[in-house]
């Protein structure tokens, strides 16, 4: 039996039957991968298709997974606890429904995604291309939105944690190796998440670029978070100072000084030498206020460019994460959207 893409987040396992590297790629949130042939052995099968044709291929395959039939159910038995699972692979074709045929001989109710993996990421980007109520936090470097949003979130309110789903943290002064998902895969957690909000309530996003990391943001939902309401966030200066200090502080040097390397053009090799020299003396502060200069000044190029006007402005001066969110739920509450 197909089951259309809309229901394929069910309570039911899903199962990805793709090859581990397209699986990496990125796959539906929440899926299990349990592939029906390996990287190597869909390469050779790829390469039987193109010289031997169709049936030969069809051959080779089975031939491959002729051994593992037994590890395929173990490993469907152990996750389909209720005895229901849904199966995909890219286009809903031979290898979904080639699994679906084993697990149903076990006992099991295997439905298969109509039209696979590609039909997923179809309505996943129409998902994230479709307007919503959209509210963005901006600020200067150092505000704290992130904290904001997540005393948002402690506060019940629809937060989409850009930068969470990205595994990054907005900034220069982080490991270039932290691991991230692909682009793909990120748009596919952040449509997995927008599913599960209320669409005709607002959600709360940070401003951001449109790269976070080694990630990109899809251009059309991009273009919905640049245009969306905006409430800037002010914070004394001093106070940003001790933020990236408290933030940042605790790194590792080598990570500090690399961060200033990446934004070398930027700030200038003058200021990078000074930075340097202030982390050799472990002087933070000093090394936070040279960083913020270039930071300033790019948020103040982003506003000139978007030439976006706040609709209300807040202030984090003597108050609390979680007293400002309480302001910000407020404000929102009194609004008609």
């Amino acid at each position: 039996m197909r089951v259309p893409v809309e229901t394929m987040l069910s309570d039911h396992p899903l199962i990805d039957v793709r090859s581990p590297s397209e699986f990496e790629k990125g796959h539906v949130p929440g899926a299990h991968n349990i592939p029906l042939l390996s990287d190597q052995e869909r390469h050779q099968v790829g390469i039987c298709y193109k010289q031997q044709g169709q049936k030969a291929a069809i051959e080779l395959g089975l031939e491959l997974v002729g051994g593992k039939f037994e590890g395929f159910i173990n490993d469907a038995q152990r996750l389909a606890e209720h005895r229901a699972l849904n199966v995909y692979c890219w286009r809903g074709g031979m290898r979904s429904a080639a699994m679906s045929w084993l697990f149903e001989q076990t006992g099991l109710q295997a439905k298969t995604l109509e039209g696979g993996y590609k039909a997923w990421r179809q309505f996943a980007l129409k998902t994230l291309r479709t307007p919503r109520k959209y509210i963005s936090l901006t600020g200067y470097t150092g505000v704290g939105k992130t904290n904001i949003l997540h005393a948002l979130r402690a506060l019940g309110e629809q937060v989409l944690d850009l930068e969470g789903i990205a595994n990054h943290e907005g900034s220069a002064f982080v490991s270039a190796k932290r691991q991230q998902p692909s682009t793909e895969h990120f748009e596919n957690l952040v449509a997995k998440q927008l599913l599960e909000f209320d669409a005709s309530q607002p959600i709360w996003v940070e401003d951001e670029s449109r790269s976070i990391g080694k990630v990109f943001m899809d251009t059309g939902f991009f273009e919905l978070i640049r245009t969306a309401d905006v409430v800037l966030v002010n914070r004394p200066y001093e106070d940003r100072i001790r933020f990236l200090c408290d933030t940042y502080g605790e790194k590792e040097m080598e990570l500090l000084r690399e961060g200033f390397e990446r934004i070398r053009k930027r700030l200038g090799g003058q200021n990078v030498k000074a930075a340097l020299s202030y982390l050799a003396q472990g002087n933070i502060d000093a090394a936070a206020r040279i960083a913020m200069q270039y930071y300033d000044k790019a948020y103040l190029n982003s506003m000139s460019t978007s030439k976006r006007i706040p609709l209300t402005s807040v202030s984090l001066r003597d108050k609390t994460y979680c007293e400002l969110a309480t302001e910000l739920k407020g404000w929102k509450d009194t609004r008609k959207w």
